[in-house]
């Protein structure tokens, strides 16, 4: 008789086990979203740079939030080796000195660009020399290329002029990229629970010099 129960004893402590597992994914699950707020509800900050300084912004969302990243201490180069009337404006972003509300999305976006050994998100920019006859049209779209993570990708960004005063203007472009055009893969959280989106958002500004020397006409 004794032996009779053993299969029903084991099928019953399968059971429980199975249930009680089930039990502890749950209330991670709960912990996990309990313990990081920003990724139940973080919403879109409204901040922008004032007085016409260099920038960056990576929006992005999952399929529990919103999230995103701002820089201010990107690095402007130009290359001379250019055509006359035109140059390209180099525009490198330590990866490091993103700032967030939310520390942890920070963190997995370091690692998700392979922060370590591509420390620079590099945006390169297509500009035509900016004067009193030129800076008079609107900024309708920049030829640029993007590369992250040692991969880089062309894009042809909307963009605005912004002026700050008479003899300088804000470039400002924004676009959104594709984490897997770059071989990214969009990270997950909670044992696959949260999933980042393959797109984000970017937004950029810089500033120009307006070359007030030409003529006008």
């Amino acid at each position: 008789m004794g032996k009779e129960r053993l299969p029903e004893i084991s099928g019953n402590l399968t059971n429980f086990m199975e249930r009680k597992n089930i039990t502890y994914y749950l209330y991670f699950t709960l912990c996990f979203l309990c313990s990081f707020p920003a990724f139940a509800g973080q919403k879109w900050s409204k901040k922008k740079p004032d007085n016409c300084e260099n920038y960056i912004i990576v929006q992005g969302s999952s399929n529990m939030n919103k999230f995103e990243l701002f820089h201010e201490q990107i690095e402007l180069l130009e290359e001379s080796d250019q055509p006359k009337q035109a140059f390209t404006k180099s525009i490198n972003v330590p990866v490091d000195k993103f700032s967030a509300q939310n520390h942890m999305m920070l963190k997995d976006f370091l690692k998700l660009v392979k922060a370590d050994e591509f420390p620079c998100i590099k945006i390169q920019v297509q500009l035509k020399d900016l004067n009193n006859k030129t800076i008079r049209h609107k900024c309708d779209s920049l030829v640029s290329q993007i590369t992250m993570a040692g991969n880089s990708q062309e894009y042809t960004i909307p963009c605005k002029y912004i002026f700050c005063d008479s003899s300088k203007v804000l470039i400002q472009g924004i676009f959104k990229v594709k984490l897997s055009d770059f071989n990214l893969e969009p990270p997950t959280k909670a044992l696959g629970v949260i999933k980042v989106d393959d797109e984000v958002f970017i937004t950029f500004a810089f500033t120009q010099i307006i070359n007030n020397n030409q003529k006008k006409t």
